[in-house]
This record gives structure tokens, sequence and C-alpha cells, in this order.
């Protein structure tokens, strides 16, 4: 699963968000609700004003203007500090079918706010799907964005997998090597994450204004069944993204079809797990 991962590597532990005053970790995990969790701990914390986060919720992932509520990654401490975080505080990640991740990733980043994706990707887009470039920027359909990302590698000087908003959990919070006592899904969110927000004296996570086309996107999401468009790829893509996706579906428990099956993580017991 993970048989090279070195858990004496500070690395390792770089999307652990630590929150010392309230003796937290939080496995940042895009597309996961991360903003409003990053929002919350910053306003709880001092770090930021309601109203800077409302004017611009991208703040909260400027480490500068988090890091002033003392809000740091875990990689930042030696070893033993990162050691006794681990040990001592409350550890939770959130998660997400890996489908419907991968469509809100797509929205995200190619499709309503494709300024930066769509620029940076633009003359590899431009040569394998000249028929999506918006100008000089690329805008692709759902069904384009997928096999750009199934397609590519690192041949062509790209390794799509290592971007946060769509590498897997497994890689990203290494649930079978760090015990975390609370996993929420985005599915049940309002009923998980009540021992996170009772931490911070909250019953609800705050409702902080969104860029660019949130309601569209949305509006969107009811039109855009993910599963539909994989399972109309050639079966070679369905196949990579099932392989891909193999262990958050087998051990968070989603199915291929996009129904929640039991989620075979069990928290501090990692048995489950691995």
């Amino acid at each position: 699963m993970e048989p090279d991962l070195n858990l004496t590597d500070p690395d390792t532990y770089k999307r652990l968000l630590v929150d010392d005053t309230h003796r937290v970790l939080y496995c940042v995990v895009a597309k996961n609700g991360c903003s409003s969790w990053r929002g919350l701990m910053a306003l709880s914390n001092g770090a930021l004003s309601l109203d800077r986060i409302q004017q611009n919720i991208n703040i909260v992932h400027n480490p500068n203007a988090i890091a002033r509520g003392g809000l740091v990654w875990l990689n930042t401490f030696s070893m033993g500090e990162i050691e006794r975080r681990l040990q001592e505080y409350t550890t939770f990640m959130v998660v997400r079918h890996p489908y419907q991740r991968l469509l809100s990733a797509w929205q995200d980043k190619f499709w309503y706010t494709y300024d930066i994706y769509g620029a940076k990707y633009a003359r590899l887009v431009s040569r394998l799907f000249p028929e999506v470039m918006q100008g000089n920027k690329a805008r692709l359909p759902f069904d384009t964005f997928l096999k750009l990302l199934l397609t590519v590698n690192d041949s062509l000087g790209y390794n799509f997998w290592k971007d946060v908003h769509w590498r897997d959990h497994i890689q990203t919070c290494h649930p079978c090597h760090i015990r975390y006592d609370h996993v929420m899904r985005m599915e049940t969110m309002s009923r998980d994450a009540l021992p996170i927000l009772k931490l911070y004296n909250v019953t609800e996570l705050p409702k902080f204004n969104t860029v660019g086309a949130a309601d569209n996107i949305t509006f969107l999401e009811t039109r855009v069944d993910p599963v539909e468009v994989i399972q109309n790829l050639p079966m070679v893509h369905q196949q990579t993204l099932q392989q891909k996706y193999h262990w958050d579906m087998e051990l968070l428990g989603y199915g291929l079809n996009g129904t929640r099956l039991t989620c075979g993580y069990a928290g501090r017991d990692v048995s489950g797990c691995c």
C-alpha cells in the first residue's frame, strides 16, 4: 500500500495542520471541505476575522495569514514534537467518494474558475485536445479532464497524480500509519463533524462566502453524474482510474458505482485498515 513510507521523515506529515490551542491535528484533503475547516480554525484562534474570510475565502489557504493564530504544518516541527502531538492531540480527516472529489476538482480548476490551471496546462491541452481551448487557456469538459488525467504521464514531463486536488486520501493522510480519532465523510458531515465542532465550542461549520459560481457548481453537480461519465470512458481508462483509487474505495468503504458502503476504517484501531 505504502511500503516505502518513511515515518521518521517530517515531510510524511506535511498535510497535517496543527492547532496547539485546541490540541487538534487536521489532515487537509483538498476538495473535501478544507476551506471551511481551515476557516473555522483560523477564526477560532484569532488568526483571521470573519469579515476578512468572507471577503476572500482563499485567505485561509495562505500559510502566513493563518500562522498568526498558531496554525502551522506538522512537518515544521522536530520528529520528537511531531510524535508527541500525534500521541496527545485529537486527529481527524475528512473523506469523500473519489469520483465526487474528481468532479469537484474539475469544476473548480478546469471549468468555472479555470484561469490558473487552464493557463498552466494550456500548451499540453492545445496539443492533445485543441477543440477545448478558450483563447490561450484550457476549459475542459469532465470527460476530457479525465482523459487528460489518465493518459498524460511522467514521460511528457507531467505527473498529475501528485496534485493535491485529486491525489488519493491514502497517500495524502496515510491512515494506515497515522491513527485518526475521527474519519468524517462529506456525505454525512453534519453528523460526523460534531465531536470536532464541540472542541471549538460551535454546533456547525461557519457558512463562508465562496469564490466563483458556487451556486452554479451546486446546480451542475445535480446534472453531472461522474460514475456515468466514467463508465462511458474506454475500458482501459476505467481500469486505470479504479486502480488509482482502489485503496480509497477499499479502505474507506466506497463503491465503484457511487453508492456508499460500510466503512472498514476503524479510527484508533487500524486492524480494519491494513
